[in-house]
């Protein structure tokens, strides 16, 4: 079916899913690397890369290792035993694939190695200008259009191999290579592809330059077996090409050009010469169906196909719904109404009483921008790699950053899944096709990885727990969901959930009658990529795109057709519904308390102490219903904490007074529509900063009521923290990695940061000032590193305090205190480089701040906030009511202020005595 020429014999453990989100390899080299001053010589292949260097090295008791240019800071020439070297001195360097196991990755400091690389088979001196030239523009805050401006320059270089078309008799259909990108899950390798009247050739742009001389691996197809062709749209843009070759269920090519120009022409050429039937439309599809001749898997399957989902393509992975609501019985009895789902409804609809508050704040919604009740979606690359853990581990890896999501997160029982899907705020995930495959082993039920972990309870996480009915046989599971699948009562109900995921009740007043609405850049022909000129801006919003997942392509416009066959059985309601974000537009400057006050006394115990910092007080509670979206950030102001800002999921900033909630301000501040992330409040000038999900920095003048100043493209990915020093220099933190300064004048921002700091190897979760002006940054990695806001250098360096992520930051003194999802708060010593202090609070930690006093807040996901001595980490009390998770503190003398994600609120604890 398919030739590979020039495969290498030997096995290599590189994969494009070890490279970062839209990151390209561009060449690859044989070579030998010495590590270190006292390092031995190691042979491999490096992998030069838009973001790194990648050396695979020959020993497999050596790991993959990532050199990533932000981290390097020095690269030249040099010679070793009379042939050019490059030397690279790089901080911090990512050890991957150890033994050729999928295990979490490891960063390690490597501050004062040196690596030497040479090419015994290649130039080094040809090659060192575009390996210069990537390393250079490791810190250009336009990195992002000039990496896309040399991936367009490989890619026209790039020079099909014509020895690989198999017959010289065969035609070409194609007079030049053209390039395109081969899409498997996760990864988008840069090719070109040629095609004739027999076959379909295509080969990656970075050919070995090895012993052999240009050992690339060109794949070919026949077109004598190709069975079915698909135009795809393939991040947002109908660019997009899918080829089935053989079996329909079994391989497939999908390929993403230029343009959909180029798309059209290769798809009319292959479909022109190919032996291929018409392709069936979704009416006669449907009437296959309604007949009786597919099954209800190989129709939902079909239906998915043709409105453009692919396994090659997380964002658009194909969906299938959950059928059976029983997972708890010892026996599934197929033959009651109640063992099955309300398949007319979305799962995000059936719990009656949560929907009644989501269709409460849908119509709170304003009119001038779209409304959605939604805001998680039914099929995301999250959720897919949530099911597939256990089969493939490196899929979670690549999308988490190198490391497994916490194991309190992850699949480990199908009952607990189906209970978070009727009844997690977030959570409204439909199921995959591997769960009613009865052709193969479901290894993705199956325990493999010995890496993932324990939950908090000390348990392991194995194969997946299964209900009861189940037996604890695997296969038993997934046949008894087909045959749920197949069921009569499925069969005649099949088409009311088809309506909602491919059909009329998709779109327009159909999906509001039907509680059927997500929010709207999940939608085909939401957003015009092709009129996106800026790469940043167009990342940004494929960066959306991927986090809140993509509807199908709407195949009937009216009322599918039912079973032919059998009599309607009865609903039976089954629980469940979540809400993200809700946009809002700019309300009056004195907007009345939509605050929906809730005073009432919190009942916390007191514990007992040796000194004021440990004496427990007593608290009132309130909560203000401010936002129509979850609470992302909250600030006080620093010259009146009566006063409190708070933005949100929904767009707005809020300004408003927490002794009775009523709001003083109201402002929508992102005209793109994107949710605010994080805000800070200045002293002397009485303006708000605020970062966005659009990459950009807002400045709001609380006194103008208004916003007077934004940053377009502050940095290449979601501003995640924002922190002032003197009211004159703003530190901003991103996802991109990076951390950078700005001068604050009474306009706004400058245009040009005055440092920009790139030493963190993943997302900055948190920025802040110390009283002596350095700033300290954590990534999600856990590493803190301390700058000085002079030069713009980190003096030191924090890590491997904490097991999991880190998620809060805060200035004690001198020291540094920080929280993790492995419910820790630790107090590290800046100079000794090392933690002092560490307590265990037993549940997930996600926010943190400190007061005069040096009390140390840590707000919780079950929405409590713990209080602790900040001196030595003892706890004082435990502050309880909070309706969710805490992901913002802000705290003074007789209050403690918290945003809580999901639900608009903002929870208030006023300190009584």
């Amino acid at each position: 079916m398919m030739r590979v020429r020039g495969a290498r014999a030997k096995a290599r453990r590189f994969t494009p899913l070890l490279l970062d989100d839209g990151e390209h390899v561009f060449a690859d080299f044989e070579c030998v690397v010495v590590a270190g001053r006292a390092g031995r010589p190691c042979t491999g292949r490096i992998k030069v890369c838009s973001r790194s260097l990648i050396v695979d090295p020959d020993a497999w008791d050596t790991p993959v290792t990532r050199l990533p240019y932000a981290s390097m800071s020095h690269m030249d020439l040099s010679m070793r035993s009379g042939a050019p070297a490059l030397d690279v001195r790089c901080r911090i360097v990512v050890e991957m694939k150890h033994q050729g196991q999928d295990t979490p990755y490891v960063s390690r400091e490597s501050i004062d190695d040196n690596w030497k690389v040479t090419l015994p088979y290649s130039d080094l001196g040809l090659e060192f200008p575009l390996i210069r030239r990537l390393f250079e523009l490791r810190h250009d805050v336009d990195r992002a259009d000039k990496l896309a401006g040399i991936v367009h320059e490989r890619v026209q270089m790039a020079v099909f191999d014509t020895s690989a078309i198999s017959d010289i008799k065969e035609r070409l259909l194609t007079p030049k290579a053209v390039p395109c990108n081969v899409i498997t899950p996760l990864q988008q390798s840069l090719s070109v592809m040629m095609l004739t009247d027999s076959r379909l050739y295509v080969q990656p742009i970075v050919q070995d330059a090895g012993r052999t001389g240009g050992s690339c691996c060109v794949t070919s197809h026949p077109i004598s077996k190709v069975t079915e062709v698909f135009r795809r749209r393939y991040a947002m843009r109908h660019i997009g090409l899918e080829v089935f070759i053989g079996d329909p269920q079994g391989a497939s090519v999908f390929l993403a050009f230029d343009d959909t120009s180029v798309r059209d022409s290769i798809y009319e050429m292959i479909a022109a010469h190919a032996n291929i039937p018409g392709q069936k439309s979704a009416r006669e599809l449907a009437d296959e169906w309604s007949s009786g001749v597919l099954s209800n898997f190989d129709y939902i399957l079909a239906l998915n196909r043709l409105s453009g989902r692919s396994f090659n393509d997380f964002t658009a992975y194909p969906v299938f719904p959950w059928v059976i609501a029983d997972y708890k019985s010892q026996n599934l009895d197929l033959s009651n109404p109640d063992t099955y789902r309300d398949l007319s409804k979305p799962m995000g609809a059936v719990n009656a009483e949560r929907l009644a508050k989501f269709r409460e704040r849908y119509k709170e919604m304003p009119d001038d921008q779209p409304k959605f009740l939604y805001g998680t979606h039914y099929s995301t690359p999250g959720y897919v790699v949530y099911y597939l853990v256990r089969e493939q581990p490196a899929y979670m890896l690549t999308l988490q950053g190198g490391k497994f999501d916490s194991p309190d997160r992850l699949f480990v029982s199908v009952a607990e899944t189906w209970e978070s899907c009727n009844r997690n705020q977030a959570d409204v995930k439909e199921l995959i096709p591997q769960f009613y495959d009865v052709s193969c082993t479901p290894r993705f039920l199956l325990e493999s990885s010995t890496f993932l972990g324990q939950r908090q309870d000390g348990s392991a996480i194995g194969a997946v727990h299964l209900p009861p009915w189940a037996e604890g046989d695997p296969r038993r599971f997934v046949s008894l969901l087909r045959s749920a699948l197949e069921s009569d009562h499925v069969r005649q109900h099949l088409n009311e959930w088809i309506d909602l995921v491919f059909g009329f009740k998709q779109r327009g007043q159909e999906a509001i009658d039907a509680d059927n609405v997500f929010y709207h850049l999940t939608y085909e022909g939401s957003v015009d990529l092709d009129s996106i000129h800026s790469e940043t801006e167009r990342q940004c919003l494929l960066s959306q795109i991927r986090e809140f997942g993509q509807t199908p392509s709407q195949l009937f416009t009216e009322p599918h057709p039912r079973y032919q066959g059998g009599e309607r059985a009865p609903h039976s309601p089954v629980p469940h519904s979540p809400l993200k974000a809700v946009p809002r537009d700019n309300a009056a400057a004195a907007d009345s308390a939509s605050a929906d006050q809730i005073a009432a006394m919190n009942g916390t115990e007191p514990l007992s102490g040796q000194d004021g910092s440990r004496i427990a007080h007593q608290y009132a509670l309130q909560r203000f219903g401010v936002h129509q979206g979850g609470v992302t950030g909250v600030v006080l102001d620093p010259n009146d904490s009566s006063t409190v800002v708070s933005v949100s999921l929904d767009t707005t900033l809020k300004v408003f007074d927490r002794n009775d909630g009523r709001v003083r301000r109201s402002c929508r501040l992102d005209d793109q529509g994107f949710a605010l992330s994080c805000v800070t409040m200045s002293a002397k000038t009485a303006v708000c900063i605020a970062g966005s999900w659009s990459n950009r920095l807002h400045v709001y003048s609380v006194s103008a009521g208004q916003c007077i100043d934004s940053v377009a493209h502050a940095h290449d990915d979601i501003v995640t923290a924002v922190d002032l020093y003197d009211s004159r220099l703003l530190a901003s933190a991103s996802k991109d990695a990076s951390v950078k300064l700005w001068d604050l004048r009474p306009s706004g921002i400058a245009s040009t940061p005055t440092h920009v700091l790139m030493e963190h190897e993943s997302g900055v979760v948190a920025v802040r000032f110390s009283d002596d002006g350095l700033v300290a940054s954590v990534d999600q990695d856990g590493v803190v590193l301390v700058w000085d806001t002079r030069t713009g250098c980190s003096s030191h360096c924090l890590t491997q305090v904490h097991k999991q992520p880190v998620t809060g930051l805060a200035w004690i003194g001198v020291d540094l205190a920080t929280c993790s999802i492995d419910g820790t708060l630790a107090i590290g010593s800046v100079s000794a480089r090392r933690p002092l202090h560490q307590v265990a609070l037993a549940e997930p930690l996600l926010s943190l701040s400190i007061d005069s006093r040096l009390r140390l807040y840590c707000g919780a996901r079950s929405g409590a906030v713990h209080v602790c001595n900040g001196i030595d980490d003892i706890p004082v009390q435990t502050l309880s009511g909070g309706t969710g998770p805490i992901v913002s503190l802000a705290t003074c003398d007789d209050a403690v202020v918290a945003a809580v994600a999901g639900d608009g609120v903002v929870a208030i604890w006023n300190r009584l005595c």
